[in-house]
């Protein structure tokens, strides 16, 4: 990627994660430091990148309980490089942001 600083999930601390109310920039810049495409599980990232959107946007909140810390930033990633194509760079709707702070909770939980 190189637009952002990338963050292992051994440095990864609270502080780098968006509070709430953070803009999407902020949010933006946490999805770019963990990099899915370039990931040693990279393949695995993407064929489960839309399994836990559809479940979680179909009412079943608990999609995202049974996901790593790994597997739960790739999937951030994976949706803001999706939403940043599907939205022109603009900020999502808000189911979208939603899912995207169900997503971020969740990372926050795995610590």
């Amino acid at each position: 990627m190189g637009l952002w600083k990338q963050i292992r999930n051994e440095e990864l601390t609270v502080s780098d994660i968006p509070t709430a109310g953070a803009s999407w920039d902020q949010i933006k810049r946490f999805a770019g430091s963990f990099d899915a495409y370039n990931a040693a599980e990279s393949e695995k990232y993407r064929e489960l990148s839309s399994d836990p959107r559809k479940e979680f946007l179909a009412g079943r909140k608990l999609a995202l309980v049974r996901l790593s810390l790994s597997e739960l930033r790739a999937v951030l990633f994976l949706d803001w490089r999706a939403l940043r194509h599907g939205y022109g760079g603009c900020e999502p709707s808000s189911t979208e942001m939603a899912y995207i702070w169900e997503l971020i909770e969740g990372i926050r939980l795995r610590l």
